[in-house]
């Protein structure tokens, strides 16, 4: 036969394999396979060739020196493609065999035996198929190197998650390797090829160690890489709520983490989960389809179940490594694999006192997840990092926690403008007349009812606290100019959380807001908590410097909770201060101790011309041991409750408030007055004579008919005491102690003060 001039005829978009006899042999059979061997080297070649045709009988002149060892056919391309293409369907066959023997050899090892009996039946089968998909891949024809290190990057994380360790990889690729040997020399091929087969193989084989190793400690950096993003976050970090929800988002970003969750107890002792990401809803619903809410909600029906009551009872890392088999909790199983859950954690969150206040919940994608050596380590330091901002800025654990659900319906009930201001009188103690009310934040639920800031604070972050602060602010100086119709011109003050002073365009928001309404600055208060601290302190002083520019008066609140007052009250541009409440109320337990306490700040805030507000008066006795002590205003519900808008026309029509400082009525006021008399009496060092018309307590006795009682007589000694000896003296603290036991007989030990 005459090759070229038949050749001529295929068009070259054809290929044709072509084997001469009796040239290159005379068997029927090894010419087919010659003319095979030719049709697959030019269809392999078809980026390159000239022809559409190959001469098997060239070929094999040409692959002769291929015998050569410096000769090396690349492990992926045409070249590779039509090796591995000759063999294909046996080394089809041996992979089946092979993950037969290395499951076999896997079983032995006692490290690997745990990873496998995590799974279920059907779990493993699907398992073996994966492997055997997989090995398949790497001897594709066609695959490409890029195809190919994709691949084995991915599942060297897989195996990373599980925690299959390198030596068990590097084994079943030798032990793969040498399986597809066996294949190749049963093979009719001729030596040069099979050393050409062997060599790529192994190359390829290479290639998927080297990248599945790459994946494992990808795996790891990932990991590392987003504790530095948490605790940069942390560092940053305004907001308790702010920070959570970053937490388990981002934890649900790493491969095999299915869900995250934080949950702490509320006053029943049962878990709230309160921050949640990934499938944990997913989860939750499934429970609570099964009518098993109960059992992960509540520790006190078996806490061994459920790795989070186990975490917070035991304050250590508690894990689940499979839910195959573990009679804890296998009710929980069908929900669990619903969500997608084969796995699960839970880390202790601790305080300064390394406590648990709360407890990190974590879900696997995988069996074993969270047992690995590396998984536990990120764990611990997660564990530490997330618990450092509770140590440093957290005042969440003052509430009650709020479920992620609820945390839903409030931050949408913001968002659709469902916020609304009550507001609270605060009265002039002199004047008796109010002029000021403080704008309270109230949110109307979709079922009508108004819900109060210690419900929905703790779930709000920055974001919702700068929406919640802009709201009230201008819903505030539109309620001015409408009072203002009605004959009402006064002052409202609003609260500013540290989280919405720091923000670059705060005092931006205020001014545009005081001009759109047209109210004047000095008819806008705002108030900033004395409890509260910022992180970045510069930050802070330059927005109140700002805000202070415009004209509006700033209000420290809370004074006497903290102990950073007296920096800031020198520090920042404050014009009012507000006696903390919670000092107030300890009136009915330690009265002279507290009347010391609020007469002392009373006096060093005026010192420093700073009006003076005592919070929390609940009593006419508080009122009025307030006046006396020299309080500029007081608010509390003894004076007025906070109520709607359109009651407070009405309630100050109706008002009225009579004091006189030197003619006090309650005990605790003459408690109050005495104090007073005392203090300026040391500070003047005078000997004062006791005179009934000049002294509030003389003028109480007198009022109150007390004339030749047990306080008119140590009174009168008191006074006696303090001219012939001096307010240092013994008989002068002789006496002045049962005048104070006299007033706090005659209201049995209260003072006239509202109890808890």
């Amino acid at each position: 036969m005459r090759i070229r001039p038949l050749a001529r005829y295929f068009n070259s978009l054809l290929s044709l394999g072509l084997t001469q006899y009796p040239d290159d042999d005379v068997e029927p059979e090894t010419l087919l396979r010659h003319a095979d061997e030719a049709l697959y080297t030019i269809k392999g070649r078809k980026a390159t060739r000239q022809h559409g045709w190959a001469l098997w009988r060239a070929l094999s002149t040409q692959d002769q020196h291929a015998d050569d060892d410096t000769l090396v056919v690349p492990a992926y391309g045409p070249d590779a493609s039509v090796l591995l293409a000759r063999g294909r369907a046996s080394l089809l066959s041996a992979t089946a065999e092979f993950v037969t023997i290395f499951y076999g050899t896997l079983a032995q090892q006692p490290a690997a035996q745990v990873i496998l009996q995590r799974l279920s039946a059907d779990e493993f089968a699907h398992l073996r198929e994966r492997q055997r998909q997989h090995l398949n891949h790497i001897i594709t024809p066609d695959l490409t190197e890029a195809a190919h290190r994709q691949s084995a990057h991915r599942l060297g994380r897989i195996h990373a998650l599980v925690g299959l360790d390198q030596g068990a990889l590097i084994e079943a690729m030798h032990l793969y390797l040498e399986t597809l040997k066996q294949v190749l020399g049963r093979l009719n091929l001729r030596p040069f090829e099979r050393n050409h087969l062997v060599n790529l193989l192994s190359r390829r084989l290479l290639t998927e160690m080297e990248e599945q190793i790459k994946g494992e400690t990808e795996l790891t950096q990932t990991r590392e890489h987003l504790l530095l993003s948490l605790h940069a976050q942390k560092t940053a970090a305004s907001s308790w709520p702010d920070f959570m929800r970053a937490v388990v988002d981002q934890l649900v970003t790493l491969e095999g983490f299915r869900g995250a969750g934080v949950a702490r107890t509320d006053g029943n002792g049962r878990f709230v989960f309160e921050y949640i990401a990934g499938a944990f809803d997913a989860y939750l619903q499934a429970i609570d389809q099964r009518q098993m809410m109960s059992l992960v909600t509540d520790p006190d029906r078996d806490f061994e179940q459920i790795p989070y009551f186990r975490a917070w009872r035991s304050e250590r890392i508690e894990t689940t490594s499979t839910y195959v088999d573990d009679p804890r909790i296998a009710r929980l199983k069908d929900a669990a694999y619903a969500a997608g859950i084969r796995s699960s954690a839970a880390v202790p969150l601790k305080d300064a006192q390394g406590h648990a206040f709360a407890v990190l919940i974590l879900f696997g994608s995988y069996p074993g997840v969270f047992e690995t050596s590396s998984a536990r380590t990120f764990l611990t330091a997660l564990g530490l990092l997330v618990s450092e901002l509770q140590f440093e800025t957290s005042q969440e654990q003052h509430y009650a926690p709020v479920s992620a659900e609820r945390r839903h319906v409030l931050r949408d009930r913001l968002y659709r403008g469902a916020l609304e201001l009550h507001y609270q009188p605060v009265v002039d103690l002199r004047s008796g007349m109010p002029d000021l009310v403080e704008a309270l934040a109230r949110l109307r639920l979709a079922d009508g009812t108004l819900t109060s800031p210690a419900d929905f604070l703790p779930g709000f972050g920055v974001a919702e606290l700068v929406r919640l602060f802009r709201d009230g602010l201008h819903q505030a100086l539109a309620q001015l100019q409408a009072w203002e119709t009605q004959g009402l011109k006064l002052v409202v003050s609003l609260n500013l959380p540290p989280a919405v002073l720091i923000q670059p365009e705060c005092a931006i928001w205020v001014r545009q807001a005081l001009l759109e309404h047209g109210i004047a600055p000095s008819r806008l208060c705002l108030e900033l908590l004395e409890t509260e601290d910022v992180r970045d302190a510069s930050r802070r002083d330059r927005s109140v410097a700002a805000i202070a520019a415009l004209g509006v008066p700033l209000v420290m609140d809370d004074l006497g909770s903290g102990y950073s007052s007296l920096l800031r009250l020198r520090t920042l541009p404050f014009s009012v201060v507000k006696i903390d409440q919670g000092l107030v109320r300890e009136a009915s337990r330690d009265p002279l101790r507290v009347i010391g306490f609020i007469g002392s700040l009373v006096r060093l805030a005026q010192s420093l011309d700073l009006r003076v507000v005592v919070e929390g008066l609940e009593s006419p006795a508080l009122v009025e041991t307030a006046a006396i002590l020299g309080a500029n205003a007081g608010q509390g519900y003894a004076l007025a409750r906070p109520m709607p808008a359109a009651e407070v026309g009405a309630w100050m029509r109706g008002f009225s408030l009579h004091l006189d400082s030197r003619q006090p009525q309650t005990a605790l006021g003459a408690l109050a007055a005495h104090w007073s008399w005392e203090h300026g009496v040391r500070h003047a060092g005078a000997r004062a004579m006791h005179d009934e018309g000049t002294c509030a307590l003389g003028s109480f006795i007198v009022s109150q008919g007390l004339t030749g009682s047990d306080l008119d007589i140590a009174h009168r000694q008191l006074h006696q005491a303090a001219v012939e000896q001096g307010t240092d003296s013994a008989q002068y603290k002789l006496w002045a102690q049962q005048v104070v036991a006299a007033l706090m007989a005659m209201s049995d030990g209260a003072m006239g003060v509202t109890t808890d």
